[in-house]
């Protein structure tokens, strides 16, 4: 529905305009450059497309689709779009390759930011988590899906009630597809001592919830697109200067490591990463 009112009720809308310039934030759907590259094309003026998210790849590694026709459309649409463009910029230095394979424009790195909300927000203590001094207390704040591989944080926390003598919890906050069964799990799992769902926040209110944390988990599943994705939690958790324990490859894991703010263990790898919880609890 975007994209239609986009096209038409935004053509309409904008028929008095002129502009220097359109810069399209593309996080997900592709399909935001549709409107944009038409609009730029009757303005006659550059556009500049900022991806932050792959497409079609991020559809087939989630398994959104999986017929050859649908991918084919999806792919020509987005080599249209990116032909539009005068300048794309992209969020990760290998997402530089997978765009020239749809476009010869000219395609830079510009990486992500932290927004001045969130660095300007009185810290405080969130009301909603109760003060735990004596519990090892692991956060994770940010979309709650498949991609983030929460089976494996499952499987961690698992491992760690088993095996070691440590007093831990694992807040989550946020929202997404997966909440509802990751909710059922935990209850299914016996794990409800051990864990803490909240909703979503605004984004100023994250430093007081960070105050709780001793540590700032991020977590990926291991697919091609999700190795050359920057998730956009890793540039806020960095600005908190909390420590970070990460359980992803590629990029995302390589700016944690180059920056010395944290461990890191490989996707999926739910044993490593409850004795990196260990380790980062001594």
């Amino acid at each position: 529905s975007f994209v239609v009112s986009a096209i038409f009720i935004g053509i309409f809308k904008l028929r008095k305009y002129s502009f220097d310039m359109i810069f399209v934030f593309q996080t997900s759907p592709v399909f935001v450059g549709i409107p944009s590259s038409l609009i730029a094309f009757i303005k006659k003026c550059p556009q500049v497309f900022y991806v932050l998210d792959l497409w079609p790849e991020t559809l087939t590694a989630l398994g959104i689709i999986k017929s050859k026709w649908q991918l084919l459309i999806i792919r020509n649409i987005v080599k249209l779009i990116y032909s539009r463009c005068d300048l794309i910029l992209v969020q990760s230095k290998k997402f530089v390759k997978e765009i020239k394979k749809y476009s010869k424009n000219k395609v830079l790195y510009f990486p992500a930011w932290v927004e001045s909300e969130f660095i300007n927000s009185p810290k405080g203590l969130a009301k909603e988590i109760t003060c735990r001094e004596n519990i090892f207390t692991i956060m994770f704040a940010g979309n709650i899906g498949k991609a983030q591989d929460f089976e494996s944080l499952l499987k961690a926390a698992e491992y760690l009630v088993n095996n070691y003598f440590i007093k831990f919890r694992i807040i989550i906050i946020g929202e997404g597809s997966e909440k509802e069964w990751l909710i059922k799990e935990v209850k299914e799992k016996k794990l409800n001592n051990f864990f803490k769902i909240l909703g979503r926040y605004p984004l100023n209110s994250m430093p007081s919830f960070f105050s709780h944390a001793d540590v700032l988990l991020v977590s990926l599943s291991n697919k091609d697109v999700f190795n050359m994705t920057i998730p956009g939690k890793i540039q806020t958790y960095l600005a908190s200067g909390k420590p970070i324990i990460g359980m992803l490859n590629g990029e995302g894991a390589n700016i944690i490591r180059e920056s010395k703010a944290g461990y890191t263990c490989n996707s999926g790898d739910y044993k490593e990463l409850a004795k990196l919880i260990i380790k980062m609890s001594k």
